[in-house]
C-alpha cells in the first residue's frame, strides 16, 4: 500500500494544490466576503422633519378673514422739551448770573398723552404648503402740550428760539412759554407667513414682506416778555418702505385661550421735507423773521416692533366660521425719526444743528377677527 502511495505521490500533490485554491476561492468570494474598506452608509428609512400646519380650517369657505383693532398708543419722542424755568428770583441786579450757580431750575418736558385709532386687516389662506398672505393699515392721530409760567419770578429759557431772532437782549428770559406737538401716523404692511405646530401646544408664524410708513409732525411754541411774542414752527413730512419681518408666536392654554408674543423689524428708506420757521415781534424794534427749508433728504431708518398679550377663538356653526378676539400691549422704536433744526448763533445766523431723536410708540391694541 506504501509503494501504490509513493508510486502516485506527484498525483496527490498536484491534487492537494488544486483543492486547496478552489477553497480559498469559495472563502474569499462565497460565504465570507472581505469588508470593504469604506463601508456604504444605510439608507434613511425614516420620512424628513415636517411642521404640521396650524392655520384655521374651516368647512366650505373662503380661506381668508378680516379683522378690526381700536388701538390706544402714546407717541412720545425725544428732543421735545420747551425749555428750562430758572428757579432763580430774577432781580435787577442780576445776582442770580453770579459764576457759582448761573442757572438753576427744571427742564419744562412735554406731556405725552395716550391717543385712539385703529387698525383693519384682511388675508388670506394659499393652497400651497398652507401659506398665507396679509395687508394691515393704521392710522393713528394726536396732538401733545405744554406750558409753564416759569417759577414766580422765574423765567422761562427756550430751547427753541434762534439768538439771531432776538432784537432785544432782555427777551431772553421768558415769562410765559407753551408748546404743541402734532403727529399723524399712516402704516401699510404687507406679508406672507406659515402658521405651524412645534410641539401640541406651542405655535409660530413667521412672516416677511415690505412697510410703507408716512409719519408728519408738527412742533410750535409761543414765548412772551414784557410785551413781546417770539413763535417758533417747525414741521418734517417723511415718507418711508423696506423689508418688514418678524414671529408671531401662540402659546394654547386651553379652552381656546392663549397668551401670545409677536415681534417685528423692519428697515425703512426715508425722505423727508424739513421747514423751520420764526417770528420775533419786538413793540420797541419790530419783527425778524426765519424761514429755511430742507427737500428729499434721504435716510435708512430701523424700526422694530415687540407685542404680548392674551387671546380668545372659537368655532361656529359646526366649523363654517371662527371667531377670535385679543388683547396686547406693544412697544414700537422708530430709530432717529425726529429731525427738527436747533439754531445756534446770533452772528453765525446758519449755525445750527438737527439733533436726531427716536420715536416711540407704546400702548393697547384690541383686536377682533372673522374667519369665513
Amino acid at each position: 500500500m506504501l509503494q501504490i502511495l509513493l508510486k502516485k505521490k506527484p498525483y496527490l500533490i498536484a491534487s492537494f494544490f488544486v483543492a486547496t485554491l478552489g477553497f480559498a476561492q469559495t472563502t474569499n468570494n462565497g460565504c465570507c466576503p472581505p469588508k470593504p474598506c469604506c463601508p456604504e452608509m444605510p439608507k434613511m428609512t425614516l420620512c424628513p422633519a415636517y411642521s404640521a400646519p396650524a392655520a384655521i380650517e374651516l368647512l366650505c369657505n373662503w380661506d381668508a378673514w378680516v379683522d378690526a383693532s381700536f388701538i390706544y398708543w402714546q407717541p412720545s419722542g425725544e428732543n421735545l422739551e420747551l425749555g428750562i424755568a430758572d428757579h432763580n428770583t430774577g432781580s435787577d441786579d442780576d445776582s442770580h448770573l453770579s459764576p457759582v450757580t448761573p442757572l438753576v431750575g427744571n427742564v419744562v418736558n412735554m406731556h405725552f398723552g395716550f391717543k385712539p385709532g385703529f387698525q383693519v386687516g384682511v388675508g388670506i389662506n394659499f393652497g400651497c404648503d398652507d401659506w398665507d398672505g396679509y395687508a394691515e393699515y393704521t392710522y393713528l392721530r394726536g396732538t401733545d402740550t405744554v406750558s409753564s409760567s416759569g417759577f414766580t419770578p422765574g423765567q422761562i429759557h427756550s430751547f427753541w428760539i434762534s439768538p439771531a431772532i432776538l432784537l432785544d437782549e432782555s427777551a431772553t428770559n421768558f415769562s410765559n412759554g407753551s408748546a404743541k406737538w402734532r403727529t399723524a401716523f399712516d402704516f401699510v404692511d404687507a406679508t406672507a407667513g406659515r402658521w405651524y405646530y412645534s410641539g401640541k401646544r406651542l405655535t409660530f408664524h413667521p412672516f416677511f414682506g415690505f412697510r410703507a410708513a408716512f409719519i408728519r409732525q408738527r412742533y410750535s411754541t409761543a414765548f412772551i416778555s414784557d410785551g413781546d411774542l417770539t413763535t417758533t414752527f417747525d414741521k418734517t413730512h417723511s415718507w418711508g418702505i423696506g423689508p418688514r419681518t418678524g414671529v408671531d408666536g401662540n402659546w394654547m392654554v386651553g379652552c381656546g385661550f392663549r397668551f401670545f408674543g409677536n415681534a417685528a423689524a423692519d428697515i425703512l428708506y426715508t425722505r423727508y421735507n424739513i421747514k423751520s420757521q420764526q417770528t420775533g415781534v419786538d413793540i420797541d424794534v419790530g419783527v425778524t423773521e426765519i424761514d429755511v427749508s430742507q427737500h428729499n433728504l434721504g435716510y435708512l431708518r430701523p424700526h422694530v416692533d415687540l407685542e404680548t398679550g392674551i387671546g380668545w377663538e372659537t368655532y361656529l356653526d359646526c366649523n363654517k366660521w371662527h371667531l377670535d378676539f385679543s388683547a396686547g400691549y406693544g412697544f414700537q422704536v422708530f430709530f432717529d425719526q425726529i429731525m427738527f433744526r436747533k439754531w445756534l448763533d446770533d452772528i453765525d445766523i446758519a449755525k445750527s444743528i438737527a439733533p436726531m431723536g427716536s420715536l416711540f410708540i407704546q400702548g393697547l391694541t384690541v383686536k377682533a377677527r372673522v374667519d369665513f
